[in-house]
């Protein structure tokens, strides 16, 4: 009599071999059990410390601990944290800087003034706390600003409007006076 023949296909035989190798793992682990060890601690525990020392754990004088202060650990480098230094502003040596209002520009956000400098002929924008020709404006009223510089300050009232009575020129009508 001869044995039965089974066709398997290749995925039928992985299948068995990878059942075959699970089944002789099974049987060393039921025919050699093991015990599993805990591996053991990198620093003694508290109640270890707490026996050779008593209930008090010294850590030593904060001193001992500075180069954690002075270099940082989330830093590849650790190098310290430098702040850059912003350079003063630069004021400009020479003549007395001499201002022009020509508009002022109040709102809830903003404050701005339109200034004509003897030293910067053209009309510059210049927001609060902004600086212009080394003076920084410090306050805007509508009809002046105040600029400082150091401890000196000036007020620079807002420019007459040079249309008027004797320049030469007609007078702008005042559109309150409109009759329609």
């Amino acid at each position: 009599m001869t044995a039965p023949t089974f066709d398997l296909s290749p995925a039928d035989r992985i299948a068995v071999g990878i059942a075959a190798v699970a089944g002789f793992v099974l049987l060393l682990e039921l025919a050699l059990p093991h015990r599993l060890e805990a591996p053991a601690p990198a620093a003694p525990a508290l109640a270890e410390v707490r026996e050779s020392h008593g209930d008090v754990v010294e850590v030593g004088p904060l001193s001992g601990y500075l180069s954690v202060t002075e270099r940082p650990l989330f830093e590849q480098s650790r190098r310290p944290f430098v702040a850059a230094v912003e350079p003063a502003p630069v004021v400009p040596a020479g003549p007395r800087v001499e201002f022009e209002l020509t508009a002022v520009i109040i709102t809830s956000a903003t404050q701005i003034a339109l200034l004509r400098s003897n030293v910067t002929p053209t009309v510059q924008r210049v927001a609060l706390n902004e600086t212009v020709d080394g003076w920084t404006l410090a306050e805007v009223a509508p009809d002046t600003v105040v600029l400082r510089r150091g401890s000196e300050s000036v007020t620079v009232p807002l420019r007459p409007d040079p249309v008027g009575p004797g320049s030469g020129q007609a007078a702008r009508p005042d559109p309150r006076n409109r009759t329609h």
